[in-house]
């Protein structure tokens, strides 16, 4: 059997046309994930142009029902690539709503070359990540070493999670590319109206945003409630989730630090 560490997706994230590219493809082959609770599956994709590409497949009709989210996750998992979109934050990987599907709708999301091995504990603890941000004189400087960009790049996902309400931030759906890239992948369990958020990621509790990820996110603030019905966005999510959202990205500029855990259950489990 292949394992994914031998697997190469030749297409890349980078690519201003990855999403059209993605869209005017047809499925070639499906490959489904075994220990996920819904059908997913590592699809390869054929284009005219750019050959053949990798991406993962999640049908609507694959999902089970949950009793505190409705049905249609994979538009979640869209909107959420969506929202870091309109950040200009390169954290999820480009997702789209494919409806053309072997098992009809769904979203279908561009495959990460990444070493399913080095989830969130194993970077934390192997690469010695420290959760500690000083941003100093010397912050452009620091953001460029290798170690102290994934610091930053873990600090990125924790914030749009919170944005995001992510209620499954699991180890094993963070992972790191090739080019020491940070990436978050199943993001189907947000933009929950109800605080739900549950992530691993909580070693950044108390720490400032960053003064230009601050101007980012009220220029997303402003974006969102100036443009509503412009944005593929909320085409995807109802009036009461877009509100919520709206506040908990309130919160966060105004108090301008991550927050603390906030009760036992936030943290998801399995945690890998």
């Amino acid at each position: 059997m292949t394992l994914l560490t031998e697997i190469a997706n030749p297409w890349n994230p980078d690519d201003d046309d990855i999403e059209t590219i993605m869209l005017n493809s047809e499925f070639k082959d499906l490959r489904q994930f075994s220990r996920a609770s819904n059908y997913v599956f590592l699809a390869t994709l054929t284009h005219p142009q750019f050959q053949e590409g990798l991406v993962v497949y999640k049908p609507a009709q694959g999902e089970q029902p949950l009793w505190d989210f409705p049905p249609d996750l994979y538009q979640r998992e869209v909107a959420a690539y969506q929202l870091s979109r309109l950040l200009n934050w390169n954290i999820i990987p480009p997702t789209i709503i494919k409806p053309d599907g072997p098992h009809g709708i769904g979203s279908i999301q561009l495959f990460i070359n990444h070493d399913p091995n080095e989830h969130y504990f194993y970077l934390q603890e192997t690469l010695g990540i420290s959760g500690e941000i000083d941003y100093g004189k010397s912050n452009s400087v620091k953001r460029t070493n290798p170690l102290v960009k994934l610091d930053y790049s873990f600090l990125r996902l924790a914030i749009l999670d919170i944005i995001i309400n992510n209620a499954d931030r699991k180890a094993g759906h963070i992972l790191r590319d090739q080019e020491d890239n940070i990436w978050g992948i199943d993001n189907g369990l947000s933009f929950h109206t109800e605080r739900k958020l549950r992530t691993v990621i909580w070693d950044y509790s108390g720490v400032e945003i960053p003064p230009d990820w601050s101007s980012q996110l009220e220029k997303l603030h402003a974006l969102i409630t100036d443009s509503r019905s412009d944005q593929q966005l909320f085409s995807m999510l109802s009036e009461e989730e877009i509100s919520a959202m709206l506040a908990r990205l309130e919160n966060l500029i105004k108090t301008g630090t991550l927050p603390e855990m906030f009760y036992e259950r936030c943290v998801p489990w399995p945690l890998i």
